[in-house]
């Protein structure tokens, strides 16, 4: 009876009934397809392909709500990527339908399929087709025969986004149900006491590869361990090439004077938290440095990045005040860190490694070169894209601490300006007044300026050279470039602009463009 009601149902809402060629072969009585679509252009399209279901028909009497089915045929229904459901047609002894049902095997019910499969596969290991599994009907499945679209309408519900959507969802879920996060678990010994330092390392997201031993594995699905023979191994390699961090926030470094704050990264991992007093670590990372805590002993071991790596200056004069605290002889250094959540703990760092290092000093006098720099940069307005590496820094102190004298000069006060005139006889008269144009370069991976300006002044001859007693310094332009060549472009134009205002002046001086010659 079941059968002819659900193929009349079928009818009335214009779909497709195909009937199994067995009684209840392959899990279903009847493949349901619907309709070509009318439209060319959703015809072409594999999201809007006509929606095609296996149906399983069931006959009842009175007020059970459920079947018993073969877990075998569960199965099938959970394997295939199409649709499946139940039609319950109840008739309460009489001929004529009462009411019919429609349940969707869903997530939730392959869920508990999978699940018992399990249970069996780790346990007494029938054969599927002897267990059985009840699949009951609700309120909630109920189809009203009054309409004539009631079958379709209760089908479509469940695919809304069309069947090509609905079949990778369902072969994803095929996969996925029943893992939390992980999917194996493994047992092994650890090789040797390297080996295990390594692999507290790696869970601290340091790549590492270790060797271990006597290794066993474990599928984890619904957290039902099944062993794997594929992961058994008297040996095996383990390569951890990257970790998660398990939270992000901030560390602020305080000594008696100074504090300093850096985003970061926090890598905790069970093992390393738990391992021998002497191992016993956590990790934070940031941009600047990486740096690994002692649990037990509040020891730092303290990694800067590449010297060569580009911070933005402002950043990078942080950097260089927090290594010139943690070089502070017998002081006191406070880290406080705070994660997103706002959770905050403050300890004191009881020794660090960075005073060891062979360079400290050189890297330490930098803080005062990143601030000079800083001036510099903000007086040629080119603050907001001032990008320089610590080695930059260090190399190009001596060129900053000479365009800052300049930018900052006042008459009578360094630098000693000297001009050596060789192809000048001695006739040179100390009563004149001397004026110099000079170009003052500097060059860094991200910036180019350049200083273009006049210093005039009183000097003293002797030697065949011209040195200033007292000088000041006009400047004709502050030249921001993004290359050399623009430079020398641009210097080249104040250079001739120079040139031609001083040769209409009486000159009653001395001019010397030391840019247009050879040597300066």
């Amino acid at each position: 009876m079941g059968r002819g009601d659900f193929d009349r149902l079928c009818n009335a809402s214009g779909l497709i009934y195909n009937s199994s060629s067995e009684d209840d072969s392959g899990g279903w009585d009847a493949i349901v397809e619907f309709p070509l679509i009318n439209s060319i252009a959703l015809l072409n399209s594999l999201n809007e392909q006509p929606i095609q279901c296996l149906v399983q028909i069931k006959s009842t009497d009175g007020e059970k709500k459920g079947v018993q089915v073969k877990l075998s045929n569960m199965k099938r229904f959970c394997d295939t990527p199409l649709p499946c459901f139940f039609f319950f047609a109840r008739y309460d002894g009489n001929e004529s339908i009462e009411s019919a049902y429609l349940v969707h095997i869903n997530r939730d019910v392959m869920f508990q399929v999978l699940k018992r499969i399990r249970q069996n596969d780790t346990g007494k290991k029938s054969p599927l087709h002897k267990l059985s599994f009840t699949i009951n009907h609700s309120d909630e499945d109920e189809i009203f025969l009054f309409n004539k679209d009631a079958l379709k309408n209760a089908i479509e519900k469940h695919i809304p986004l069309g069947m090509k959507r609905y079949c990778e969802d369902k072969l994803r879920d095929l996969g996925d149900i029943g893992y939390k996060g992980t999917r194996y678990a493994l047992n092994f010994k650890i090789a040797s006491e390297n080996d295990y330092k390594s692999l507290i390392n790696a869970s601290l997201g340091y790549p590492a590869t270790i060797n271990i031993k006597d290794v066993q594995g474990w599928d984890t699905r619904f957290d039902i361990n099944f062993r794997m023979e594929e992961l058994e191994a008297e040996k095996a390699i383990i390569e951890i090439t990257s970790v998660e961090a398990f939270s992000t926030g901030t560390i602020r470094f305080e000594d008696e004077k100074e504090d300093a704050t850096f985003k970061c990264e926090f890598f905790i991992s069970p093992i390393a938290f738990n391992a021998p007093d002497d191992l016993a670590s956590f990790r934070i990372s940031s941009d600047f440095f990486d740096l690994i805590v002692g649990v037990k002993n509040n020891q730092m071991k303290m990694d800067f990045e590449s010297y060569d790596k580009v911070f933005h200056l402002a950043d990078l004069r942080e950097l260089l005040l927090l290594i010139k605290m943690l070089n502070t002889p017998n002081g006191q250094l406070k880290l406080t860190i705070k994660n997103n959540e706002g959770i905050e703990t403050s300890f004191f760092a009881s020794n660090n490694s960075f005073s060891a290092n062979p360079i400290a000093n050189e890297i330490i006098n930098a803080e005062q070169i990143a601030l000079t720099l800083m001036q510099i940069a903000s007086y040629f307005r080119v603050d907001k894209n001032c990008k320089v590496s610590l080695n930059e820094l260090i190399k190009k102190q001596q060129d900053i601490e000479r365009m800052h004298t300049f930018i900052s000069k006042t008459p009578g006060g360094d630098p000693i300006l000297r001009l050596e005139i060789p192809e000048h006889n001695d006739n040179i008269d100390s009563g004149k007044e001397l004026r110099i144009f000079i170009a003052i370069p500097l060059f860094f991976s991200s910036f180019f300026i350049c200083l273009a300006c006049v210093a005039k002044g009183s000097f003293t001859y002797k030697n065949k050279v011209m040195i200033f007693d007292n000088y000041e310094i006009n400047i004709e332009k502050l030249i921001r470039a993004g290359d050399l060549m623009e430079i020398k472009k641009q210097c080249q134009e104040v250079s001739d602009k120079i040139n031609r205002r001083f040769k209409n002046d009486d000159m009653d001086f001395y001019f010397y463009n030391s840019f247009s010659q050879v040597k300066p």
